[in-house]
C-alpha cells in the first residue's frame, strides 16, 4: 500500500509538474503575445504620433504661408488705396486747373471774336470811306454778299459763344 500510495503521489506530483509547466508555458506564451501586442501598440502609436506631427507641421506651414499672403495682399493693397488717393488728388487738382483755363480762354476767345468783329467793322468802314472819297459807287451785289456773310459769321459767334457756355456749366 506504500507504495502504491507513492506511486499515486508521484503520479500526482507529475501531474502537476506537468500541469505547473503547462501553465508556465502558457503563461510565458501570453506574457510574450502580451509583450508584442505592447511593442505594436508602441510602434503604432508612434507612427500615428508621427503621422499627426507631420500633418501638424505642415499645416503650421501652410497656416504660416497663408499668413504672409494675406499680410503681402493686406500692404498691396493699401499701397494701391495710397497711391489712388494720391492719383484722385492729382487728377482733382488737374480738373480744376483745366476748368480754370478753360474758362480763361473762352474769355480769350470771346475777347479775340469781339476783337476780330470790331476790326472787320473798322475795315469795312475804312473801305467804305476810302471808296466814297475816290468816288467808287458801291455794287448792290456787294452790299448783299457783304451782309450775308456778315449774318453767318455773327450765327457762327453766338454757337460758339453758346457751346462754350455749356461746356463750362
Amino acid at each position: 500500500m506504500q507504495k502504491k500510495w507513492w506511486k499515486d503521489l508521484i503520479a500526482r506530483l507529475n501531474q502537476e509538474i506537468a500541469v505547473k509547466d503547462y501553465l508556465n508555458k502558457k503563461v510565458n506564451d501570453l506574457e510574450e503575445e502580451l509583450e508584442t501586442t505592447k511593442q505594436k501598440s508602441k510602434e503604432n502609436l508612434e507612427q500615428a504620433i508621427m503621422t499627426e506631427r507631420e500633418r501638424f507641421t505642415q499645416m503650421q506651414m501652410g497656416a504660416h504661408l497663408f499668413c504672409q499672403q494675406l499680410e503681402d495682399l493686406c500692404r498691396r493693397y493699401e499701397e494701391l488705396e495710397a497711391k489712388s488717393k494720391a492719383d484722385i488728388k492729382i487728377l482733382v487738382k488737374e480738373v480744376k486747373s483745366l476748368r480754370r483755363s478753360h474758362v480763361e480762354l473762352e474769355k480769350e476767345l470771346t475777347q479775340s471774336l469781339t476783337d476780330k468783329t470790331e476790326v472787320e467793322a473798322q475795315l469795312l468802314a475804312e473801305f467804305d470811306e476810302n471808296a466814297a472819297a475816290q468816288g467808287i459807287h458801291k455794287d448792290p451785289s456787294m452790299d448783299t454778299e457783304t451782309r450775308i456773310m456778315e449774318d453767318e459769321l455773327m450765327k457762327i459767334l453766338a454757337k460758339l459763344l453758346q457751346s462754350s457756355r455749356r461746356t463750362r456749366n
